[in-house]
């Protein structure tokens, strides 16, 4: 397997005098890797409550087996702690996914803009950094 981190500078051909071989030198400098972002699934947790997990429970009164309570307690996670995709080059990197949430809305609105050119689009996407820049 070939590093495609070292790029050769310099080749010096040197006579070994001790023996009739002769020795090739090469002086490798090293190229920064490209840093890679990873992708992966997060739950958003902030609104997952006690108070929130109550007020959807007590909205379905009639719950007699444990299929029901499977299926309310895949409901209330769905509707409470929906599951996000996040992406960061540092896989150690806490991940707040309000952050993600207002970075995706503005990514999405510069993209509409890119696309139909309109003005308010462009407005609502820099009102969106500016939000983004509160958050952080």
């Amino acid at each position: 397997m070939v590093n495609t981190n070292f790029k050769p500078i310099a080749v010096k051909k040197e006579t070994d005098y001790v023996s009739d071989h002769q020795i090739i030198m090469v002086c490798l400098k090293t190229i920064p890797s490209p840093e890679i972002t990873t992708k992966f699934k997060i739950r958003d947790l902030t609104k997952l409550s006690e108070g929130n997990i109550l007020r959807i429970a007590f909205r379905h009164p009639k719950i007699t087996t444990l299929n029901d309570v499977n299926a309310l307690h895949r409901s209330i996670y769905e509707k409470l702690a929906p599951i996000r995709t996040a992406r960061t080059r540092n896989p150690t990197q806490l991940v707040n996914p309000r952050i993600e949430k207002v970075k995706k809305k503005r990514d999405r609105l510069l993209k509409k803009y890119h696309k139909t050119g309109n003005e308010n689009t462009l407005i609502q996407a820099k009102e969106e950094t500016k939000r983004l820049k509160r958050v952080i």
